[in-house]
């Protein structure tokens, strides 16, 4: 990295670390987004294997299955009870369930890379991006809180060298795929440890 490219680095993660500090709230206010960099969620994985030079992430074929499996059972339960009073709860429900298993079956067959992370750069199908680790300028992991269940998005910062400008991009993490948030960002942090692309200090 050039010196002006690291002088710019530096002043986006002074913006960074304002912009995503905590904010105090009131008693009475729940908490709705929180960030935290890729060192800081990837840090805490207990296991630390080697990365290859590269892996590539699809789906989570083991847990697809036994989705499926588990929805399959409980229709089996719902149709042939024997209770008349809930037939036609039974029946939609049923229906509802093998909507859900049809889109499970679609992650069984769909075997295709979603994301690819080599020695030399991180890819993202579900947004056609590449970053290369020497073009990382800082990463975060957003968790939303205001929803029913907790859903985490990875925040990129990266330079384009045809643009000259740093560009942020926020991928939505998958919880269906086979490497969960803290692995990915753990990979992520090697990646850039190991190409000599530390994050700078401020």
């Amino acid at each position: 990295m050039n010196e002006t490219l690291e002088k710019r680095q530096i002043e986006l993660l002074r913006t960074l670390k304002v912009r995503f500090q905590e904010k105090p709230r009131s008693w009475w206010q729940s908490e709705t987004k929180k960030y935290k960099t890729t060192w800081e969620v990837g840090n805490t994985y207990d296991d630390y294997p080697e990365p290859s030079e590269e892996t590539i992430i699809r789906y989570n074929l083991k847990a697809a299955i036994f989705t499926i499996a588990a929805l399959l059972l409980y229709m089996v339960v719902l149709l042939t009870a024997e209770q008349n009073e809930g037939i036609a709860f039974n029946y939609i429900m049923s229906f509802i369930l093998g909507v859900v298993v049809v889109n499970e079956l679609k992650r069984v067959i769909d075997r295709t890379p979603k994301i690819i992370i080599s020695s030399q750069s991180i890819w993202f199908k579900k947004i056609d991006l590449e970053v290369e680790w020497k073009d990382l300028m800082a990463s975060y992991i957003e968790e939303d809180h205001s929803g029913d269940s907790v859903t985490s998005s990875l925040i990129l910062f990266h330079y384009d060298q045809y643009a000259n400008a740093i560009i942020e991009t926020t991928i939505k993490l998958n919880e269906s795929l086979e490497m969960n948030d803290v692995q990915l960002c753990y990979y992520i942090e090697y990646w850039k440890i190991k190409t000599g692309n530390r994050t700078a200090a401020v």
